[in-house]
C-alpha cells in the first residue's frame, strides 16, 4: 500500500524505512519527526523506527506515515556507541 499512496507523489519507500499506519485517528503528525515508532516485545520495549515524513494532514484512513528503519542502522549505531563510548 505504501509504494503505491507514495508513487503518487513521485516518492519511492526505500529498504531503509518502514511506512506504517494508515489508521484513522493514529498517525504521526507535523513537529513528530525523529520521534520513537516502539515495538513491545514480552515486557521489553525497543525502538524499531523514527519518524521521517507523511502527508500534512494527520490521521487519515489508508494514508501511512514513513519512518527510518532503525534496523537498517544498528551496525553504524553500534559502531557508533562503541567509538564515542
Amino acid at each position: 500500500m505504501c509504494n503505491q499512496v507514495f508513487r503518487k507523489q513521485n516518492m519511492a519507500i526505500a529498504e531503509t524505512q518502514l511506512c506504517v499506519g494508515g489508521e484513522e485517528g493514529k498517525d504521526s503528525c507535523r513537529g513528530d519527526s525523529g520521534g520513537p515508532l516502539m515495538r513491545q516485545i514480552d515486557n521489553t520495549w525497543y525502538l524499531v523506527g523514527m519518524v521521517s515524513f507523511g502527508d500534512r494532514i494527520c490521521g487519515v484512513r489508508n494514508q501511512p506515515s514513513v519512518y527510518t528503519n532503525v534496523v537498517a542502522y544498528i551496525d553504524w549505531i553500534e559502531h557508533q556507541i562503541i567509538e564515542y563510548n
